[in-house]
């Protein structure tokens, strides 16, 4: 089975220890080479599947894909045999994907108005890739992890909601790699100083900054 980037994440992303020197195939029962330490992009994917109330999105013509990170029990795991490494997104027993996050090369937090939104900003995480990766709406959005309902019905932002989006964005805002649209930083600007929620981290992801 994938190793967890997180092997110490609490509540929906608990899962057992497998320990740190070897990682499992899917349910082969061999054991592959050791797991090197996650890379910057790995760690940033982890954190925005923990946003709260938002989805993973994949989409391509005709499709879309999308997985409720509420109900993800694990988040982003991996394991290498040899030269070879994969992940995967949600538990190897349920509902879950493989995406190839090597090849992201930047990450996009955007605030587009959508009418999804009342055409409100839809806050959004796009991973995005160097080549067109199918997405029709943006090409090069390999996928994304968007905030599902961020607005009360009244039409006021859910500062809690809203608030984990924007402090992931500070948290990584000096990464080479990460961006900011327009729309995400006026909307950062216009943030209430309250909103100061935090996303729970993987270990040493300050280590990679």
């Amino acid at each position: 089975m994938p190793e967890p980037l997180n092997p110490q994440a609490g509540d929906r992303h608990e899962r057992q220890d497998q320990g740190q020197d070897h990682v499992q195939d899917h349910g082969q029962g061999r054991e592959e080479s050791p797991n090197p330490g996650p890379s910057r992009i790995e760690r940033i994917v982890d954190e925005a599947l923990r946003l709260p109330d938002a989805s993973l999105v994949i989409h391509r013509h005709r499709t879309l894909v999308e997985f409720k990170t509420a109900l993800l029990t694990e988040t982003l795991s991996s394991w290498q045999h040899g030269r070879m490494k994969s992940w995967q997104i949600g538990p190897f027993e349920g509902h879950h994907c493989h995406l190839d996050i090597d090849v992201v090369e930047r990450v996009c937090f955007s605030a587009e108005a959508s009418p999804c939104q009342g055409g409100r900003p839809n806050y959004t995480v796009w991973f995005e890739t160097a080549d067109d990766a199918g997405n029709p709406h943006r090409p090069h959005g390999y996928f994304s992890v968007t905030l599902n309902a961020p607005y009360r019905p009244d039409g006021s932002a859910r500062d809690d909601i809203v608030g984990a989006i924007q402090a992931l964005y500070r948290r990584w805002a000096d990464a080479a790699e990460v961006s900011a649209d327009a729309a995400f930083l006026a909307a950062l600007e216009e943030a209430a100083p309250t909103n100061s929620t935090t996303v729970t981290s993987s270990p040493g992801t300050g280590d990679l900054r």
